[in-house]
């Protein structure tokens, strides 16, 4: 899958992120920043923040090794975030869903034990991530539904 952002593209292959910069948005934001290679078992998170009318959106990519940080001006600024338009959004909302279900995949892979939490924690664990700005409120509604249902 390849998508093409506003500062940068990213290439997954299923098992490998492959980010580059291209462009003059690239060079301004990153710099003389070669490719990186984030395999999807080094990935501990993805964070998504939807555009809108007024900002880009981006997706950052999370690392043991590397320390997110939160919002849109760091984002510019960190080598493991691509900026999108509303636009573009769509094919990075898919890009987020492969890379999320591979980091699932890779971890039952390991043999990882899920511990299975409460719909009521997962429920104040949304919470904490609306209010964070992380998801919005539709994906936030979306998913407080599904697990209403298995209260």
């Amino acid at each position: 899958m390849f998508v093409k952002g506003y500062n940068g593209q990213v290439d997954f292959d299923g098992k490998t992120l492959l980010i580059t910069r291209k462009g003059g948005m690239a060079f301004i934001s990153q710099g003389l920043k070669g490719e990186k290679k984030i395999p999807v078992g080094n990935v501990t998170s993805v964070q998504f923040k939807s555009a809108n009318m007024l900002t880009n959106g981006y997706i950052q990519f999370a690392t043991a090794s590397s320390e997110s940080r939160g919002g849109i001006l760091d984002a510019t600024k960190d080598e493991n975030s691509i900026m999108f338009t509303k636009a573009m959004q769509p094919e990075f909302e898919e890009l987020r869903s492969a890379v999320e279900e591979a980091i699932e995949q890779h971890s039952a892979g390991r043999g990882a034990q899920v511990v299975s939490e409460s719909p009521l924690d997962a429920l104040k664990k949304l919470k904490e991530l609306l209010d964070l700005g992380i998801i919005d409120q539709a994906e936030f509604d979306s998913k407080k539904t599904n697990l209403m249902g298995k209260i």
